[in-house]
């Protein structure tokens, strides 16, 4: 008895272990396993773009041109100072008769001359970063296969622009050297664009420098 009220309770296990066989082996039948490989992936990732980018060479060329330009504000400023002391100067001189002693023209006069002074110095310092950011600017350009490797107008605007007893001739040509070399270079990277070269324009604003950057 008792072992018959076994067999009875043991049927329905066997029944489901053979149930979950039969279910185990058609999910690893051959047509299965192909049914769910075909299912479609969704990715929510975008295809990759190919997009064009600026070489940089031309980030460096821009680079050296803000650099020497930095030291072509300078040199200006540092031009204004040494206008401005001196005619304070000259202003204080004739006011106190030509005396330095402290009262107003002596005091409008020593400030003068100290304004021209910083002026000086602003000027000296200007020059060589102008320079160093043409040479730069050429570099990249040498770079990017642009212009021809050397640069003499480079190497003689830094050496012009180094203190020296006779630095009151040698920086402003240093200063021109630097603008004209500048200005062949811009010719060299407007021909890459595509653009039409720069062009000098003289007003009765002064002189300036027309073109597509």
């Amino acid at each position: 008895m008792i072992f018959l009220l076994g067999c009875v309770l043991s049927g329905p296990v066997w029944a489901g272990d053979e149930a979950d066989a039969s279910v185990a082996a058609e999910a690893t039948t051959p047509e299965a396993q192909t049914h769910l490989d075909e299912e479609p992936k969704e990715t929510g990732t975008q295809p990759y773009r190919v997009r064009a980018e600026t070489p940089y060479w031309d980030f460096d060329y821009h680079r050296g041109l803000r650099t020497s330009r930095t030291g072509t504000k300078m040199g200006t400023v540092g031009l204004f100072s040494i206008l401005g002391g001196l005619s304070l100067f000259a202003v204080g001189m004739s006011t106190n008769e030509g005396s330095l002693e402290v009262d107003s023209g002596g005091a409008l006069a020593v400030s003068g001359f100290a304004v021209a002074m910083l002026g000086v110095i602003t000027v000296q310092v200007g020059a060589p970063v102008a320079a160093l950011g043409t040479a730069s600017s050429h570099r990249a350009l040498v770079q990017g296969g642009q212009t021809d490797r050397g640069c003499g107008a480079c190497l003689v605007a830094v050496a012009l622009s180094i203190p020296n007893p006779i630095s009151l001739l040698t920086v402003p040509w240093s200063y021109t050297v630097s603008s004209e070399q500048r200005r062949h270079d811009k010719i060299r990277y407007h021909r890459y664009k595509g653009w039409p070269p720069p062009v000098v324009k003289v007003s009765r604003m002064g002189l300036g420098l027309s073109g597509q950057f």
